[in-house]
């Protein structure tokens, strides 16, 4: 299973670096301009900025952490500008994503995905918190350059940012769980969220994902589990309906526990497929344990608690 980690602490102090050794942050009606300490001032137009992200790389204490800006200027690759913590003076860090969040407004389907943690899978620890979807979409045939708050002037080719994860999330997840796809399957992470399963078993394949909404809202869920099946191999996919039989649906477990939230255990046997979950998901919380099977002929499940 495939998770976000705790977002990076947007309070965080400035950190060890004197004052004049910080990036300042001079502010104006059109605009802000860095100004390292050795090195060209950069301008920066916010009108062309056209998504902000939060990111971090690397784990607990060791972590460096920052804000990020993702540039389009009309013509030429996008420009990603990375500014971290504590190189950046911190009142002036957070006056700039105030205005670019004041100039970026959201409705609830997008604060939903910009609370969202995406982790790339493998040793660099790169994650971010954003729209993933937005981000995924400005990506698409579109090159990109990289900039830095210490030397914010010279633009580079990413060489450590894994553009592949910022370009589809959910593919680059699925892939680390169960190796390279065959289809040319785009996974939309404008509805998915980041919790992902993967599992195959010969020419069966089945990822499970997350959906914003849930129909037990009034209840504090914000999420509904997502199936989607391959039986060729994973050269295609569908999404299983979550469809119960009339005498399970009108249950109490069929009116208060399904669908599943999240889903926490794949089971292939004998070309049968098994969903496993808690509900509540949150280990802390009581509840009950359930699992589901599919009845590929029937085209429904059938829940029980395990």
């Amino acid at each position: 299973m495939t998770d976000g980690p705790e977002p990076p602490r947007a309070n965080e102090p400035a950190g060890a670096l004197p004052a004049d050794e910080q990036v300042v942050v001079v502010f104006d009606e059109y605009g802000a301009t860095l100004r390292p300490p050795h090195a060209t001032p950069f301008r920066l137009h916010l009108e062309q900025i056209v998504l902000r992200l939060l990111w971090s790389e690397g784990e607990g204490d060791a972590a460096r952490r920052g804000h990020a800006y993702l540039l389009d200027r009309g013509s030429g690759p996008l420009e990603l500008v990375l500014l971290q913590h504590g190189l950046v003076r911190h009142t002036d860090l957070m006056e700039l994503l105030a205005r670019v969040d004041a100039r970026l407004p959201q409705g609830s389907p997008g604060k939903l995905r910009a609370s969202t943690w995406w982790s790339a899978p493998g040793p660099l620890r790169w994650s971010f918190s954003g729209d993933a979807g937005a981000l995924a979409d400005h990506l698409r045939d579109r090159s990109l350059v990289l900039r830095r708050e210490l030397e914010p002037a010279e633009p580079r080719w990413p060489d450590q940012l894994p553009l592949d994860f910022l370009a589809d999330p959910v593919g680059t997840l699925v892939r680390t769980l169960i190796g390279d796809l065959h289809g040319s399957t785009t996974w939309d992470a404008n509805a998915l969220r980041p919790r992902v399963l993967a599992t195959r078993a010969g020419d069966l394949v089945v990822v499970c994902a997350c959906r914003y909404g849930s129909i037990h809202a009034d209840a504090g869920q914000d999420r509904t589990a997502a199936v989607f099946v391959s039986r060729d191999g994973d050269r295609s996919f569908v999404e299983l309906p979550w469809r119960l039989s009339p005498a399970q649906a009108a249950s109490s477990a069929g009116r208060f526990s399904w669908p599943p939230e999240q889903i926490d255990r794949i089971v292939l046997a004998d070309d049968q497929l098994v969903i496993e979950w808690d509900d509540p998901w949150i280990d802390w919380e009581p509840g009950d344990e359930w699992l589901a099977r599919w009845d590929d002929a029937a085209g429904l499940w059938t829940m029980r608690t395990r």
